[in-house]
């Protein structure tokens, strides 16, 4: 190698020089910084209740949710579910004063553990009284969620029909 005078070893003092750094850094970490101590450690005690505290309270939401969807689905299975809402269509458009012309169950769909079962039911009489049936449909109670609803009158202005496309559900987990 031919060097030139006084510059022959530099690139070898630079590297020196950049070791000799990164030793004393390496130094400082190693013996004057900070250690967490073990007082300043999250306590597991506190974090098990914290999360055992958390855990009931999502127990007890989804309890909550559970019993909601059990009271607004059927718990029968689906040959029962048909003669079950025929029958409680029916006298509920008597108790309106309505004709029950047609009752049309569609194919069920079942989902996490319901089987939506669509339903479309058609009736005749006074507008008034349909509308009736619609609001008692629609209780926050009832078993029964309504999709849409088609009217049309017929020759005789006092007398409509009513398509009513409805969905009920099936709790598959007591069937």
């Amino acid at each position: 190698m031919i060097g030139v005078k006084g510059k022959q070893g530099s690139g070898w003092n630079v590297l020196l020089a950049i070791s000799v750094a990164g030793i004393l850094v390496a130094g400082w970490f190693a013996f004057y910084h900070p250690n967490p101590s073990a007082a300043k450690q999250a306590d597991t005690s506190e974090t098990l209740k914290g999360l055992n505290s958390e855990t009931k309270s999502i127990e007890s939401k989804a309890a909550i949710a559970e019993q909601r969807i059990k009271a607004r689905t059927w718990d029968v299975g689906q040959e029962m579910f048909g003669s079950q809402i025929l029958d409680s269509l029916t006298k509920l458009a008597e108790g309106h004063g309505l004709q029950l012309t047609s009752v049309r169950i569609g194919k069920p769909l079942t989902a996490a553990s319901l089987k939506e079962i669509p339903l479309f039911v058609n009736v005749q009489g006074k507008f008034m009284d349909v509308m009736a049936m619609v609001a008692a449909l629609e209780d926050p109670d009832s078993k029964i969620a309504l999709g849409q609803l088609d009217i049309s009158t017929s020759s005789n202005g006092d007398v409509v029909s009513a398509t009513i496309s409805m969905t009920g559900f099936i709790n598959q987990e007591s069937t």
